[in-house]
């Protein structure tokens, strides 16, 4: 439908190319009665007979003009030729007598709706377009290849290597058996012969075998001994302001002064309980270091530390 609107307003427009004030005052009075013509002829016509219609036109009269261009391929569009469509839309593109906003919203549009980037192409690598023929030619990730199939050869090392590649919302190139010598592909699942370089999408870091367990332990029984504390505490506090309201009513007992005693004591208890998970939290934090610096890795440092030392040594000798 979409195609449909655009093909309708750019035949509308064609129609009334004398009254244009823009873009196609640069036209020639000629080019712009002959595409009139030629418009209103193709469309009582078969979209087969149209295309021809244009393609003779654009050998003579109307020779390089993009809204001719524009029109036939729209007709392309419609039969899903999408590798002509393209070609078509890139000469609107090209041509600056056709007015901006069309070139912007039509020409680049439908180039747009017709192709999809390329992908996928191994770094290092040089790749040119052997098929369509109408883009023959260098290209290069994220440059457009027209819908449907293409064929690339793609060259690393002074070696090359061909692939015929679907495009559809992308066009992604793999490589084949045949991979040259040290190439680099995209993808870790593609059959690579042995000594060749595959770089992986998601690479694995490597595993740390630090131990973590002792930190973890002291950790965790300093978080239950500080929250046990926090919380023996808070309780404690709230029964305390009890009590002094029943100070303050004067309807103070015995009991409350029992109950004053036992939250001394608990408070005394709560107390030791939250600097105990407090210190026990210090303890977990130096374990993580103190473990973490007996790593392999800090092992392998330290060898290559005392490798330069000797080098130095060998050398000031």
């Amino acid at each position: 439908m979409r195609h449909s609107l655009r093909f309708l307003s750019g035949l509308l427009f064609s129609l009334s190319l004398p009254m244009a004030a823009h873009a196609a005052d640069r036209v020639d009075a000629g080019v712009r009665d002959a595409l009139r013509t030629l418009s209103a002829k193709a469309a009582k016509v078969s979209p087969a007979d149209a295309i021809g219609l244009y393609r003779d036109a654009l050998k003579g009269p109307l020779a390089g003009y993009g809204r001719a261009h524009m029109l036939l391929a729209e007709l392309h569009v419609r039969g899903s030729e999408w590798s002509d469509a393209a070609t078509h839309f890139k000469a609107c593109l090209a041509d600056e007598r056709v007015d901006p906003i069309d070139r912007d919203l039509v020409c680049q549009g439908g180039f747009n709706d017709a192709t999809a980037p390329l992908a996928g192409l191994p770094a290092g690598a040089t790749a040119r377009v052997l098929t369509p023929k109408s883009f023959a030619g260098p290209i290069a990730n994220g440059d457009r290849l027209p819908k449907g199939e293409a064929e690339l050869e793609v060259t690393i090392n002074g070696r090359a290597t061909t692939a015929r590649i679907p495009v559809d919302t992308q066009a992604t190139w793999r490589s084949t058996g045949t991979v040259p010598d040290r190439f680099v592909v995209d993808e870790p699942k593609v059959d690579v012969p042995d000594g060749f370089v595959v770089a992986a999408q998601d690479p694995v870091p490597p595993a740390n075998t630090a131990v973590r367990w002792p930190a973890y332990v002291t950790a965790g029984l300093g978080a239950v001994l500080l929250g046990t504390g926090l919380g023996l505490g808070l309780s404690g506090e709230s029964e305390l302001e009890d009590l002094r309201a029943r100070q303050a009513q004067g309807i103070w007992g015995v009991e409350d002064r029992q109950a004053l005693s036992r939250l001394e004591d608990d408070a005394t208890t709560a107390d030791v309980l939250a600097f105990s998970g407090a210190g026990l939290m210090a303890v977990a934090v130096a374990l993580w270091f103190i473990f973490d610096s007996d790593s392999p890795d800090d092992d392998d440092a330290k060898m290559d530390d005392d490798t330069d030392d000797d080098t130095d040594e060998d050398l000031s000798e």
